[in-house]
């Protein structure tokens, strides 16, 4: 599974940058995303199969909470019962959405070579 830190990680490694915090330093790189040998043929355009113009109700699972959430900025909705009307919005209201998982990385700072500068 790659994320946003995965597509980070990549780009620092193929740069030869360091990682800029522990989430990129331990999120997998994009590695298996990659061959050898570029395939040059044009991209085709498929229609979309899905309705791009369909949207929750107004009495959907969740919907009366979301309208009470504060989106002016980042961080300020609560983000367990956020992700969980996602999750039900998508699986369905009867889906138990798996419980968070919180992860940290630590490392232990190396003294400085003055090489690498």
């Amino acid at each position: 599974m790659y994320s946003t830190s995965s597509m980070l990680h990549t780009i620092e490694l193929i740069l030869g940058l360091r990682p800029m915090t522990q989430f990129d330093a331990a999120a997998m790189p994009l590695w298996a995303s990659f061959q050898a040998q570029p395939v040059l043929t044009p991209y085709t355009v498929k229609p979309a199969i899905a309705d791009l113009q369909e949207m929750n109700s107004k009495t959907a699972w969740g919907a009366k909470a979301s309208q009470r959430m504060n989106f002016a900025k980042e961080d300020a909705a609560d983000d367990i019962q956020l992700n969980e009307i996602i999750w039900k919005s998508v699986r369905g209201a009867r889906s138990p959405m798996p419980a968070p998982r919180h992860a940290a990385f630590v490392f232990t700072s190396k003294k400085k070579d003055k090489d690498d500068d």
